[in-house]
């Protein structure tokens, strides 16, 4: 389903926005992408756009895509449908016994939601829902590799990720937060204070001393 990289790679943090959120490497992004971009993560940032022609492709060639292009040693950010590609890609490499990136998803598209028309299905959901739910014969070391690299946070009241969908990962063992008020793009102020709190821990962990203040940063898009 996915490849890792090889070789020495310079750490660097990622940002896949949402379906629809490309804007140029100048413009603020839509929440929570303007909250992302607003840590100082101590890692070289980079947006991977999806633009119209990476939509129009099969999702094997978009999960491909981003193979392609992250390393071991990155933190994937990823928003809403662009989440679930770097799910899918993640539970690829966890598959295969290769090394995983550091991956935070904010208001995945998860096995069931709601993106465009009632009960939708993103691709490959079923599989993907029985290997982490340990509902197949999915090898529990390769489940845990996921469950220490995997962050997922979310809207308690988010219509295209269900809280329920959220809980089903948090009592199978993997690191999940659930923040009340704004919804997919968690809006209200409350909401984000609490994400650019998650976020900051994480910038933290990769070194940063003061994870608050801005700071000049690479906006290069990552083609």
């Amino acid at each position: 389903m996915g490849r890792a990289l090889t070789g020495t790679q310079t750490p660097r943090t990622l940002y896949l926005p949402g379906r629809g959120d490309t804007v140029g490497p100048e413009e603020l992004l839509p929440p929570p992408g303007d909250v992302v971009e607003a840590i100082s993560w101590p890692t070289t940032f980079l947006r991977i756009p999806l633009d119209d022609d990476f939509l129009a492709r099969t999702f094997a060639d978009q999960v491909e895509f981003l193979s392609a292009r992250v390393s071991p040693t990155d933190l994937v950010l990823a928003h809403s449908f662009s989440a679930w590609i770097a799910l899918a890609y993640a539970v690829g490499l966890a598959e295969s016994g290769d090394p995983l990136p550091e991956l935070l998803l904010i208001s995945p598209v998860l096995f069931q939601g709601g993106t465009g028309r009632l009960g939708y299905r993103p691709p490959r959901s079923a599989k993907i829902r029985k290997w982490m739910l340990g509902h197949d014969s999915a090898p529990e070391p390769a489940v845990d590799h996921l469950r220490a690299r995997l962050h997922i946070i979310s809207g308690a009241d988010d219509p295209q990720c269900p809280a329920s969908q959220v809980r089903l990962l948090g009592d199978a063992g993997f690191r999940v937060d659930l923040i009340e008020g704004g919804g997919h793009r968690l809006t209200e102020n409350c909401a984000r204070a609490k994400l650019k709190d998650l976020l900051g821990m994480h910038a933290a962990n990769r070194g940063h001393k003061n994870a608050d203040g801005a700071s000049e940063r690479d906006r290069t898009m990552l083609p």
